[in-house]
């Protein structure tokens, strides 16, 4: 018996033909996909059944790019000029504590859950890697280990 069952979705599998797989059943089990094919041919036991008519699969999206501990400070700089914007951020940045690194990660990660990205990059100047990486894992988001080593003025 699988976790879930998703029934008579369209499948992207992102192989070198560039094929679409229209009407398939995809079947999961705990984390991975355990079996897949056109809908009706597969076990159809489940826990699960999840109609997938009018959506897609795809293989989860990376962020090679992020900053996730400002995600705090989306929407505050936009009309800014670069120079004034580094400036006026590495205020910000000074006054972040430990804790709302924490928060604005967790935001940052959820958003990335709700967009589809499964995997991230994170070069921040608050280098808390290690407490990154734990909320990363108990979020279920992948994040590439990193070292910023910079200067600041």
């Amino acid at each position: 018996m699988y976790d879930i069952l998703i029934r008579d979705i369209t499948v992207l599998p992102m192989t070198e033909q560039n094929s679409v797989l229209e009407l398939y059943d995809v079947a999961i089990k705990g984390q991975h996909i355990v079996d897949m094919g056109p809908s009706g041919t597969i076990d159809s036991e489940a826990q699960h059944i999840i109609t997938g008519t009018h959506q897609v699969l795809l293989p989860g999206l990376v962020n090679c790019h992020t900053h996730v501990g400002a995600t705090i400070f989306r929407g505050t700089t936009e009309a800014m000029k670069l120079k004034e914007w580094l400036e006026f951020g590495t205020s910000l940045l000074e006054q972040l504590t430990p804790e709302d690194f924490y928060w604005s990660s967790l935001l940052g990660c959820c958003e990335m859950i709700r967009a589809g990205i499964t995997t991230f990059v994170d070069t921040f100047f608050y280098n808390d890697s290690l407490n990154l990486l734990k909320l990363a894992m108990a979020t279920g988001v992948g994040k590439t280990i990193d070292l910023l080593i910079m200067t600041l003025p």
